[in-house]
């Protein structure tokens, strides 16, 4: 778990953990905080819709859902938002863990 969270931490990425059913953010690590500009408290309590700007909350739940599905991985290019409100344009990767029998 050690070695886990030191390559989670020490990332260049932004990494963000999302429960897929509450559709909340539940860990992340520093290098999300920066380019997101938040505080760990206020990052907790966002959700994917709260930083993607270019899609819906219905457009985001079937990019879930198909993961879900599919239990693997995606690619693609979207606009977040950062506390500031500027723009974050980037490719996100999204990959279905199952830990705990808690759906990630």
């Amino acid at each position: 778990e050690h070695k886990f969270h030191t390559l989670f931490e020490e990332s260049h990425d932004g990494i963000v953990l999302l429960n897929l059913n509450t559709k909340k953010i539940i860990e992340f690590n520093t290098k999300a905080l920066e380019m997101y500009g938040y505080t760990e408290e206020e990052f907790k309590k966002l959700s994917p819709t709260d930083l993607d700007i270019l899609r819906t909350e219905e457009q985001i739940r079937q990019m879930h859902l198909e993961l879900i599905e599919n239990r693997g991985s995606y690619r693609f290019v979207t606009q977040h938002k950062t506390k500031e409100g500027k723009f974050l344009i980037s490719t996100y990767t999204c990959e279905y863990w199952r830990l705990k029998r808690k759906k990630f």
